[in-house]
């Protein structure tokens, strides 16, 4: 990896990516809890904005490198310098930062298969379905809507949103941090909090409370240690 001198560190090309990042990471947050609240079109412009963000930041960086003294004939073993397709290189000619007016579909158009699709539930693997439904009944105020004899899998009623949520049993132990969670939006994070205790949950970092723009949110678990965050918009 290119090494940049302490010096850079406030360099116009290492500020413009810092920027940009932070743009993105900005962007992304907002796409994900649209989706959440069921914006989808905000959300869609969001995700693009960010993908933008971050595609200035490479070009940046890209910039930081061609200006760096280490050249590409000087890097050491484990040294590289960054190359994309598309991106000039260091002595290839100026670096053009793309215009965020003009974003481009992260996978291009999309295709009509001809068969219509959509999503049906959302299932979570659990070692008690009855007991995990129990808690995520009570927090989000749903009921039980249907219930396999062996109480193997079970549903609950749909969200006011129209999310379906579903319960199966599951022989393996949790491990790792889950890739998928809820943002469950909340008026009070203080009062959610204890409601998620009262009801066997817990607040995964007691005292932290975390920010970003208009959004605060705290990182919870369920009773099998599913996590998901409760999140208030403060404008």
């Amino acid at each position: 990896m290119t090494i940049i001198p302490n010096d850079m560190g406030q360099g116009p090309a290492l500020q413009e990516a810092l920027r940009e990042l932070e743009a993105a990471i900005h962007d992304a947050r907002v796409a994900f809890d649209c989706i959440g609240l069921g914006e989808i079109d905000r959300a869609s412009t969001s995700a693009l904005t960010a993908r933008v963000a971050i595609d200035a930041a490479v070009v940046a960086l890209q910039a930081a490198q061609a200006q760096s003294p280490v050249g590409g004939d000087d890097l050491g073993p484990g040294d590289h310098l960054l190359r994309l397709p598309g991106v000039a290189t260091p002595g290839a000619g100026p670096v053009h930062r793309p215009q965020r007016a003009r974003p481009v579909a992260l996978f291009g158009a999309c295709e009509n298969t001809g068969m219509p699709m959509r999503v049906g539930y959302l299932m979570m693997d659990a070692a008690s379905p009855v007991a995990l439904a129990g808690f995520w009944c009570a927090l989000l105020g749903l009921t039980t809507a249907a219930e396999s004899d062996d109480g193997d899998y079970l549903v609950l009623s749909p969200t006011e949103d129209g999310l379906t949520i579903g319960f199966q049993r599951v022989a393996d132990a949790k491990l790792g941090k889950n890739r998928v969670h809820f943002d469950v939006m909340v008026d009070d994070l203080d009062q959610a909090t204890v409601d998620v205790e009262r009801l066997g949950g817990r607040w995964l970092e007691p005292g932290t409370t975390r920010d970003l723009d208009e959004f605060r949110w705290r990182c919870m678990a369920d009773p099998e240690g599913n996590e998901f965050d409760i999140a208030v918009l403060t404008s």
